[in-house]
């Protein structure tokens, strides 16, 4: 297992999400809370957006992986499979 889901995650949409600790800031740069331990992030969505309102829980795969999960206020699961997403590769300039 990795050593921590602290981190930027990337999305196969282009979509980019940083976890540091209780917080995470989303692409668009809302800052949410959550509930954190090393390998697992539960938060849930602001009003607005794609997902707005769910429950999204992650869950840390390797180093390098983390599937999310998104789950409706009803409890229902809003994928069929869980999301992976990558750790984002750093750039030098």
């Amino acid at each position: 297992m990795a050593d921590s889901i602290n981190g930027i995650w990337c999305g196969q949409d282009g979509q980019r999400t940083e976890i540091l600790y209780e917080e995470v800031k989303l692409s668009d740069g809302t800052e949410v809370y959550g509930d954190y331990d090393r390998h697992h992030y539960v938060f849930k969505m602001p009003p607005h957006g794609e997902w707005a309102g769910a429950t999204v829980d992650l869950v840390l795969g390797s180093e390098d992986v983390v599937f999310a999960r998104y789950i409706s206020e009803s409890g229902e699961e809003l994928l069929s499979e869980p999301e992976k997403w990558t750790r984002c590769q750093s750039t030098v300039s």
